[in-house]
């Protein structure tokens, strides 16, 4: 897509004219569903297979790793929902700084047509099977603090390409240089002594994805931002701007309602124990009010550096470009806020007490295991010793504290009665190949001087045999089990670890009670 061009987006309604603009609110598909893209188009584009190989490592297929699907390659947009949030657990150090974040997407009818006829598909807790798209971006350029979660709404804009490193050949978003994600939580307004509820909305921008740097200046980035349906008639509009990003502009928020033919509901998420992936047997199902706001964020005035795009594999730079590229990100939320309450809300304190460690993987060679680690309470990530790249040194055996100074230990969330508490991880065990991360910063033919004169690389044996840890995904609503208040011992999918928190409930608001403001 040209984002210099006027285009009509019709999944979300939206018209780009010299911007890059991006709907969170729905309406009624207008377009036909595409057929899929032959995955066998990728050897065309460019990928390509045979040739050296050294320990795990096929080069040719990560010389290039990903080939556009497109001859204009051009930035495309994806819209959808988000079905898993996880870290990748391997990835070759030849073409990364760090382990990518992968964010699986359930595309709307529209956008179907990305998918390759060898998508992955994802059959899911109580529902149907459907196809998936990856959106992969190295999690150096990308923290936690943004990660989405399953049952987002996403508008993402990046690099549509095949990826070459797997047969048969998948399309994918990879990587974004910018993502916004929607989802329904309680907020208390400033000012306020009751909760609403709200479309929290996270923004984030970065032209640095890894190999690829795209430009993200010079435009706005204009977005429809759905609203919960008014809860009374007496219910006024209330947004807030919850945080900016150092050196980030603020986001414009109009205050008027504008209304599209409706949107999907997706706020009721199940998040079942062997991954974490959103209950999509209604999804989409339910239509709300289609009511939303425009909001703005100014980067027309932004000038990137370098000011134009750079590929590990086309470029003739020999290193990558400066990796303290300049980022922005906002988070808002907007809702109706009620002089009294027409529903009832909890405010709950989920306390990350320790994990015990039952598969350390290194017990072979009677070392320690090396394990980084992330922990999600409702949409708030953490990564377990608070550091980007170090990870924990575990054992059999052993239970290890969750706590300051390192991590945080409790999460405040509010919730409203008929909404939820999920608890969710993810993580692998590392090996010597993520010691090279960083090692390989020049061009491909760079690297395949460093690898014909052996080295580290060589030396590790290429050995891509980190470890998966396994997930723990739950989900706890006040109808069936009160949010799972009380102590929790919970183990991962693989048997690995187990995590150990508590939920307590610290306030309650009730239908009828007032906002004294």
């Amino acid at each position: 897509m040209n984002l210099n061009r006027i285009v009509q987006l019709t999944a979300l309604g939206m018209i780009v004219t010299g911007a890059a603009v991006a709907g969170l609110a729905r309406r009624a598909p207008a377009l036909r569903v595409a057929p899929p893209i032959p995955n066998g188009n990728a050897l065309q584009n460019g990928c390509r297979v045979g040739g050296l190989k050294i320990g795990d490592l096929e080069l040719n297929k990560i010389l290039p790793q990903w080939a556009s699907v497109e001859p204009q390659d051009q930035p495309r947009v994806l819209e959808g929902v988000v079905t898993d949030s996880l870290i990748a657990t391997t990835d070759t150090p030849i073409n990364h700084q760090f382990h990518d974040w992968n964010m699986k997407v359930k595309p709307f009818p529209e956008y179907e047509g990305m998918l390759s006829d060898a998508a992955e598909e994802v059959r899911p807790f109580l529902g149907d099977s459907f196809k998936v798209i990856e959106c992969e971006w190295e999690r150096s350029f990308f923290p936690e603090e943004f990660w989405p979660i399953p049952g987002d709404t996403v508008w993402t804009l990046g690099r549509f390409i095949f990826d070459c490193g797997h047969t048969p050949y998948h399309t994918e978003i990879h990587p974004p240089k910018a993502i916004a994600m929607s989802r329904t939580i309680g907020h208390t307004f400033t000012g306020d002594t009751v909760p609403s509820t709200v479309t929290k909305t996270v923004m984030y921008f970065n032209a640095q994805g890894g190999y690829f740097y795209d430009p993200i200046g010079g435009q706005d980035y204009k977005f429809r931002v759905p609203l919960p349906p008014k809860p009374s008639a007496t219910a006024v509009l209330r947004h807030e701007i919850i945080s900016v990003s150092s050196g980030s502009p603020r986001p414009i928020i109009s205050s008027t309602v504008n209304r599209a033919e409706g949107r999907f509901d997706l706020t009721d998420v199940l998040s079942p124990a062997d991954g974490g992936q959103t209950n999509t047997k209604n999804l989409p199902s339910k239509a709300t009010s289609g009511e939303y706001l425009n909001v703005t964020f100014p980067l027309k005035n932004f000038v990137d550096r370098p000011p134009t795009r750079w590929s590990l594999y086309a470029d003739k730079l020999k290193t990558r470009p400066n990796g303290k590229i300049p980022h922005f990100a906002a988070v808002i939320v907007a809702g109706w806020r009620e002089p009294v309450l027409t529903k009832g809300y909890r405010r709950l304190r989920i306390t990350l007490d320790n994990f015990r460690v039952n598969k350390d993987h290194d017990s072979r060679f009677k070392g320690s295991g090396e394990w980084l680690i992330w922990v999600r309470v409702n949409d708030s990530w953490q990564k377990l010793g608070n550091n980007v790249k170090n990870d924990i040194s575990v054992d059999d055996g052993k239970t290890y504290p969750i706590g300051p100074p390192l991590d945080t230990k409790s999460f405040i969330v509010t919730v409203p009665e008929d909404g939820n508490v999920s608890i969710g991880t993810t993580g692998f065990e590392q090996d010597a190949i993520d010691d090279l991360f960083g090692y390989f910063q020049g061009s491909p033919s760079e690297v395949l001087k460093l690898l014909a004169s052996g080295g580290k690389f060589v030396a590790s044996g290429a050995k891509t045999d980190n470890n998966s840890l396994g997930r723990i995904g739950k989900s706890f609503k006040a109808s069936r089990s009160n949010f799972g208040i009380g102590p929790h011992d919970d183990r991962s999918s693989t048997g690995d670890f187990n995590l150990r928190y508590h939920i307590d409930e610290i306030a309650r608001f009730n239908p009828g009670q007032a906002n004294s403001r």
